[in-house]
């Protein structure tokens, strides 16, 4: 009797543990700060102390709370997860590197919401974008990231399926390639909206939507935005691009917005005008393929 009752509390122990690491596993909503540690359960009252420790530790679908100002370090995502960063949140790109790489599934939805990623001069690129069914990003400021044409503040690079991008409320500047790369390869398609986003003083595009590469499409709507001080272009269409722009400052790039036919596809890129953006202070203006009258 007595080895069976013992046998009884072992059993019981054991499965109360196995329900509580899984339930800590399965946790939807996890926390960091500077104070924190990565071997911690990432709780509110023992957050973890990088992105990356909180996103391995939250379930699928689950959110990564900031709880304070501090470096958060570089983080690649593989699955669908909001990241709440109030403005607080650091990532610094190191050299050559991403700040934020995203490698999720097809179905995998990306928000991420007030955060600072920084490349410091010499940090490769800010948010890189290899997979996933969506990516929004809010209320962010990247800078000073690049240095080769592979690199950007944001770069959307699907190799197939279609990925969509929404950026608002964002500042995308001072990085030493392109502010915003859509540039999809293979049969990879996307769509994207750019709303009340400053790209400024980029090395060279304030926004390329790079068709000329993919057999799919992209599709890219630009409104009450700023594209200023860009080296190159402002805004850029190629290959198989068909952007729509409204309400939008293009002011003091090399060329305000230009179209390139691809040799790859064969195709010319489509920069469709509402007759009510302003430019300004351009080397030159360039000329879209056709203003459209706002219905």
């Amino acid at each position: 009797m007595k080895l069976s009752v013992l046998l009884f509390a072992l059993a019981a122990t054991t499965t109360c543990s196995l329900n509580v690491t899984s339930a800590e596993a399965q946790a939807t909503r996890v926390f960091v700060s500077g104070g924190g540690a990565d071997n911690n359960a990432c709780t509110i009252t023992k957050p973890c102390r990088n992105f990356q420790a909180a996103h391995n530790a939250v379930a699928p679908g689950g959110e990564i709370d900031v709880l304070d100002p501090a470096g958060y370090g570089t983080l690649t995502i593989t699955k669908a997860i909001t990241i709440q960063g109030h403005g607080i949140a650091g990532i610094t790109a190191p050299s050559g590197l991403i700040g934020i790489t995203i490698r999720a599934a097809a179905t995998d939805e990306v928000n991420l919401t007030g955060l600072l990623i920084d490349g410091v001069g010499t940090g490769g690129g800010g948010i890189e974008v290899n997979s996933g069914a969506s990516v929004n990003v809010q209320q962010c400021i990247i800078r000073a990231v690049g240095g080769t044409p592979d690199f950007a503040g944001i770069r959307v690079q699907p190799s197939s399926g279609s990925t969509r991008l929404f950026v608002s409320d964002t500042i995308i500047a001072d990085n030493a390639t392109n502010g915003i790369a859509l540039v999809p390869t293979g049969s990879g398609s996307v769509f994207a909206v750019v709303d009340r986003v400053r790209m400024e003083n980029n090395t060279s595009v304030g926004l390329a939507s790079d068709g000329g590469q993919s057999s799919g499409t992209i599709s890219v709507t630009v409104r009450d935005s700023v594209t200023a001080g860009n080296a190159n272009y402002g805004l850029l269409s190629n290959g198989n691009s068909t952007m729509w722009v409204t309400r939008t400052g293009i002011i003091g790039n090399g060329t305000g917005w230009v179209t390139i036919t691809s040799p790859q596809t064969n195709t010319t890129g489509v920069l469709h005008s509402f007759g009510d953006n302003s430019l300004a202070a351009n080397g030159s203006d360039g000329t879209p393929t056709d203003t459209i009258q706002p219905k």
